[in-house]
């Protein structure tokens, strides 16, 4: 019987420090590489869940196609490993010192020109995707990590799909405060809902996490996932200029163009967005 992972524990070359990260699935590891003692981090698939084959497959796309995306801002994934070489399936990354994007949440003024700086560095990564014809699902703060150099690098792909991939098996899940009305939509009415969700749904995504990096705030506020759904659906935010005055009016129109509630009201692209991030 597989025995529980703690710090200590060894994975192949690898020996467990400390956890640093967990998802539905997974969890992710700061451990050290016997070959260099080069500290990495490391994304293991629960024992519970790789008992469980559709699972276990999911996981292990998801490794694969981390693996594939190699853009100077995504998180490189090095290797995966799968058992029998291991006991549990897992992939190695890069281990990113620098936290994620959201301690600059309500950043002040000063910081405004190296926030949009790392803005446009994501939208480059979400573009590489995009025209890959993929779809994260999952833009949020956490899942934008940060080097301590100035680097960002989008991560984690556990909801990645094509639109037709989310067509034809439903919803992915992404995260409540995050989601696009179209993702809300497609959770109530399933496969082949009639709000598709695209690349343009990232673009929503990332105008939330904007919108509390420069506002301060979440641009809707609710006690429960049902009042967030109906705002995204019904409602519009206050411009982030109006919450925060030191927000430019043209850094704010752009923050309500990518959370236009119309997909087709919204940015063509993030290269579009970036565009305006970096004139």
């Amino acid at each position: 019987m597989f025995q529980e992972l703690k710090p200590g524990s060894t994975l192949g070359e690898y020996e467990l420090m400390r956890q640093i990260g967990r998802g539905p699935l997974a969890t992710v590891w700061m451990a050290r590489r016997s070959s260099d003692s080069r500290e990495m981090a490391l994304k293991v698939l629960d024992q519970h869940h790789a008992e469980n084959r559709d699972r276990r497959a999911r996981f292990e796309h998801e490794a694969q196609l981390a693996q594939s995306l190699v853009h100077p801002h995504v998180v490189p994934v090095h290797e995966v490993l799968l058992p029998p070489a291991v006991p549990l399936p897992m992939f190695v990354m890069d281990l990113l010192p620098g936290g994620n994007i959201g301690q600059f949440r309500g950043a002040p003024p000063a910081q405004f020109g190296a926030v949009t700086g790392l803005l446009a560095q994501v939208c480059g990564a979400l573009s590489f995707i995009h025209d890959r014809g993929l779809v994260h699902c999952d833009v949020k703060a956490s899942n934008i990590l940060l080097d301590g150099a100035g680097q960002a690098f989008l991560a984690d792909f556990g909801m990645t799909g094509t639109p037709d991939d989310i067509a034809q098996e439903g919803p992915r899940g992404g995260t409540i405060l995050y989601m696009s009305p179209e993702q809300f939509a497609s959770l109530s009415e399933g496969p082949d809902s009639a709000h598709p969700v695209d690349a343009r749904s990232d673009i929503y995504s990332l105008g939330v996490l904007m919108y509390e990096l420069f506002a301060g705030e979440p641009p809707f506020r609710a006690s429960n996932r049902f009042a967030l759904m109906y705002q995204r659906l019904t409602g519009t935010p206050r411009a982030p200029a109006q919450v925060r005055p030191e927000v430019s009016p043209r850094l704010s129109q752009a923050i309500l163009k990518a959370l236009a509630r119309e997909p087709a009201d919204r940015f063509a692209s993030t290269a579009e967005l970036a565009k305006v991030l970096t004139a």
